[in-house]
């Protein structure tokens, strides 16, 4: 019964720590797009409960490609604007922060 309440503990806790997120909003950074998909760089961090090796990119996943083509225009028109993103983080996929969706928030 124990070994139970510490699995079910150690369960509870690895949810939270990689629960999906929207980030605070932040300027898109450079914009580098590759076979393997879109990414938005910044030298400011990203603040997230996910763990991740590298907190500095953001990347839309070429598996998804409309997405990363919808991503890579609004990152395009906020960057030319000079306005902010968030971006809804799902998970790491071992190196970089992936994300599912993107926004320009309201100002």
């Amino acid at each position: 019964m124990k070994i139970k309440t510490v699995l079910w503990a150690a369960l509870a806790i690895s949810a939270t720590t990689s629960a999906a997120e929207w980030t605070a909003a932040v300027g898109t950074g450079s914009i580098e797009v590759h076979e393997s998909g879109v990414y938005f760089s910044n030298s400011t961090p990203i603040v997230t409960s996910i763990p991740c090796k590298n907190y500095n990119y953001v990347k839309f996943s070429s598996e998804k490609s409309k997405l990363a083509d919808q991503a890579l225009s609004i990152g395009l028109s906020a960057s030319m604007a000079n306005k902010k993103v968030r971006f809804y983080l799902s998970h790491c996929d071992g190196s970089y922060l992936v994300a599912d969706s993107i926004m320009l928030p309201q100002q």
